[in-house]
């Protein structure tokens, strides 16, 4: 455990490939470890080390996991480790055990179904991944009620999560408050990555609503953020969706203008072509709503390098959400 827990940073980052090939070479190992803890939490032997040893790695092999495309046993995985985590915060409740130890593990525990609830996601299963989301972020407050601390970024993503969820069920409501919570959060301990993921889909719930203006308003703000780090492959995301977004709402010029500007940093890019760069849009966070524009120029995604002459509509951003490709978010 301790092998991924020392590598969980660089899979979180910018570049996690020789992360990956690390864990991946060690796999069988990693696996091995994985389930000796988790029996030994069900078997109840030296449980609060194990849990510590499940929570220090969890991020890092749900990124790995997710990077490989190994949803159904992340999902697996994940899932047993909460149960046998729960089961423990269920016991040591009846023997009123340390607040500091009972708070230790109930954010163990929303760490875990935060992973779970993201392979949910991954596999397609949203009613699923929504009660294992709240779950994850209920065992979260519980244990800020029992002891204040725990990581505000971690927690912002988390709530952004629980906002993707929701707008995937056409709740917007609750999505936008839970998203201006995360906004905030993010905001207040200066995490980029999780104040894009809260703007990307709060965009997504106002648009959805009818609020182009403010739609609008939220991802220039995605793009003055990745501007402000030189990112170019997160530029040509946020340029992607906001095209799409004009799009849709018929302000052609503006969708024009993204599409200029998308091709541009295609250029910078050494002319990337459109798989190269939908695999670079892949590991970053957008909302898959917009889904009336989908048809937003695919046909030329995987046909036209991106910045060649021929490229002239904007290629509509790939479907994914927080736990897709997660290992490339940048953690700034």
């Amino acid at each position: 455990m301790a092998f991924v827990g020392e590598r969980t940073a660089a899979l979180l980052g910018n570049e996690p490939q020789a992360a990956t090939a690390e864990v991946e070479a060690e796999l069988a190992n990693v696996r091995q470890a994985w389930q000796w803890a988790t029996a030994r939490i069900e078997a109840r032997e030296s449980p609060t080390r194990q849990i510590t040893a499940l929570a220090e790695c969890a991020q890092g092999l749900a990124a790995f996991y997710m990077a490989k495309g190994f949803t159904k046993e992340g999902e697996q995985a994940f899932r047993r480790a909460a149960a046998g985590v729960r089961a423990i915060i269920q016991r040591h409740e009846q023997q009123s055990p340390p607040a500091e130890e009972l708070a230790a593990s109930l954010r163990a525990l929303s760490r875990l179904l935060a992973a779970q609830g993201q392979f949910l996601a991954a596999l397609g299963d949203n009613s699923s991944a929504l009660t294992v989301l709240q779950a994850a972020n209920d065992a979260a407050e519980r244990a800020s009620a029992l002891l204040p601390g725990g990581d505000p970024t971690e927690q912002a993503m988390l709530l952004a999560a629980l906002g993707a969820r929701y707008n995937r069920t056409g709740n917007y409501e609750q999505a936008i408050h839970h998203l201006n919570i995360a906004l905030t959060l993010a905001r207040q301990v200066s995490a980029s990555k999780a104040e894009i993921e809260a703007l990307t889909l709060l965009a997504e719930a106002t648009s959805e609503q009818g609020d182009y203006a403010t739609a609008q308003r939220y991802l220039d703000e995605v793009l003055t953020l990745v501007r402000a780090h030189e990112d170019h492959a997160h530029q040509a995301a946020a340029l992607t969706v906001l095209g799409a977004l004009a799009w849709r709402w018929g302000d052609l010029a503006r969708a024009e203008a993204c599409c200029a500007a998308r091709d541009e940093i295609g250029l910078q890019g050494g002319g990337k072509s459109g798989n190269e760069i939908r695999r670079d849009i892949d590991k970053w966070t957008l909302p898959s709503g917009l889904t009336n524009a989908r048809a937003f120029g695919a046909s030329t995604l995987n046909h036209t390098a991106i910045g060649s002459p021929n490229s002239t509509i904007l290629p509509m951003p790939a479907v994914v959400w927080w736990g897709h490709g997660c290992a490339g978010r940048p953690r700034w």
